[in-house]
């Protein structure tokens, strides 16, 4: 059984107290107004029949039954009256006059008194100017038909009662549109909620112009903002458990591969050695070369195996990040010894503080050296520079290779992603784990004369505060 909503319950309870109480009052002012009326009608019955009593004197005493006849015509002609009696002090009928038949009367009796009769006899009556001895000399009957009053009381009804609809209609009306001022807002924030039920987590309430409802839909509001970040920093920590996982599982990976691949791989080295001494072989042999350069790159390999795999806990120091970055090009020049490749540096002479850990933020560097090389193939030119902003210190290192693939700006920091068939796919992304453990960014993108450009960002705790930008 479907239950009945709120809205509906509001008008349900509004029609039968309001409804109520329009009916009770109606009644209590139908019955008060009705007694009104007929009161009135009688208090006149009663002024009538007096006023024929009054007149009706002389003619009993005189006994003119015309002038009786005259007086009892004349209040006929007085609204209501259908019939006038007159009697003489023994009760005989001396006139009656009728003016139709009719089931609905009432009678109104006056004696008629004679003026010689004093006061004292007859307390409370009006007898100015009668004489003593006077005395009860007959009586009057004034007949009232019932029919108009019935009528007007009917009708009286009859007005109450559309009016007391009328009131009933209006205020359920008024009631209506109030409460479903009050309800649409909620209705809407159940809407709102059961789009969020199905998966639309950017949706909100649109507050309203009532103080209540507004504050209901901005907490409603504030809610899902809660729920929202909630979830974000949920999926962050699954993505982390799962990062760990990963990690995990590279790093017993790293440590088979290091123990059955590392020491055939030691052997094998040992053995070329030796095979070049008693054969007498150059080391520009291509054979030799060829099999001393798959043994560097093996051993390199492995190298990024262990590195990615078992990262070390930052040392946090406090380190000059401009002069970091000139000993790491240094070293590299030296290491990488390749007189096709040149390496243009504008490093910001500044001093950059920043808490690091010099080991590790030294291996990303020569990470994004070895990406530009290689993405040079060894050989053009490789622009490196440092500038400072708003406090944030940057470094750019930028090649003259193909550019990165379309939509693969965020994929190439993901581990073993490579598009180099010598590649291993750990470079980059050991890169993105040190800037991660340094509070720090790294971002590549495209430029539009060609090549790709690596930049780290780093928020540094002490530089100098005016922005100072190198031209590339």
């Amino acid at each position: 059984m479907k239950k009945f909503g709120f809205h509906f319950r509001l008008l349900i309870t509004a029609f039968f107290l309001i409804g109520g109480s329009v009916f009770v009052m109606g009644y209590l002012g139908l019955g008060m107004t009705q007694r009104y009326v007929q009161d009135r009608f009688e208090e006149r019955n009663q002024f009538l029949a007096g006023y024929l009593a009054r007149n009706a004197e002389l003619g009993i005493l005189i006994g003119d039954d015309r002038m009786l006849d005259r007086l009892g015509f004349s209040l006929l002609s007085e609204p209501d009256v259908v019939g006038v009696e007159i009697f003489d002090s023994e009760g005989n009928i001396i006139t009656s006059i009728y003016e139709e038949e009719t089931e609905q009367i009432i009678v109104s009796r006056s004696q008629v008194f004679s003026r010689a009769l004093g006061e004292e006899s007859f307390p409370g009556a009006d007898f100015r100017g009668l004489e003593p001895g006077a005395g009860i000399i007959g009586e009057v009957a004034v007949y009232f038909s019932l029919k108009e009053i019935h009528d007007i009381q009917k009708s009286l009804g009859r007005t109450f009662s559309i009016l007391s609809l009328a009131v009933a209609l209006l205020s359920i009306f008024v009631f209506y549109v109030i409460s479903r001022s009050l309800v649409n807002p909620v209705n809407k924030l159940a809407q709102v909620a059961a789009r969020v039920a199905s998966g639309s987590r950017k949706v909100r309430a649109v507050p309203d112009n009532i103080p209540e409802t507004r504050e209901l839909a901005l907490a409603f509001n504030s809610m899902l903002d809660s729920l929202d970040m909630s979830s974000k920093e949920l999926e962050r920590l699954y993505q982390d458990m799962a990062k760990q996982k990963t990690m995990a599982e590279l790093g017993k990976f790293a440590m088979l591969i290091a123990h059955e691949v590392k020491n055939p791989l030691g052997i094998i080295k040992s053995s070329l050695d030796i095979l070049k001494d008693e054969t007498g072989l150059a080391n520009d042999h291509p054979m030799i070369h060829y099999i001393e350069d798959e043994i560097r790159r093996i051993s390199r390999l492995l190298e990024d195996f262990l590195a990615f795999s078992r990262p070390s806990m930052p040392l946090m120091e406090e380190v000059d990040l401009n002069s970091l970055v000139r000993d790491c090009v240094e070293r590299f020049e030296i290491q990488a010894d390749n007189e096709h490749t040149s390496l243009i540096l504008t490093i910001d002479s500044r001093e950059v503080l920043f808490q690091a850990d010099p080991d590790l933020l030294a291996k990303a560097i020569y990470n994004l050296l070895k990406n530009a090389l290689e993405s040079n193939e060894y050989s053009g030119i490789i622009f490196v520079r440092t500038y400072s902003k708003n406090g944030v210190w940057f470094l750019e290192v930028e090649d003259q290779g193909p550019g990165i693939a379309l939509g693969m700006e965020e994929k190439i920091f993901e581990p073993f992603f490579t598009t180099r068939s010598k590649g291993s796919g750990l470079g980059l992304a050991f890169v993105s784990y040190v800037m991660d453990a340094h509070g720090g960014l790294v971002v590549g993108y495209n430029k539009e004369e060609g090549g790709a450009v690596f930049r780290m960002e780093l928020q540094a705790s002490s530089v100098n505060i005016e922005t100072q930008q190198p031209e590339p």
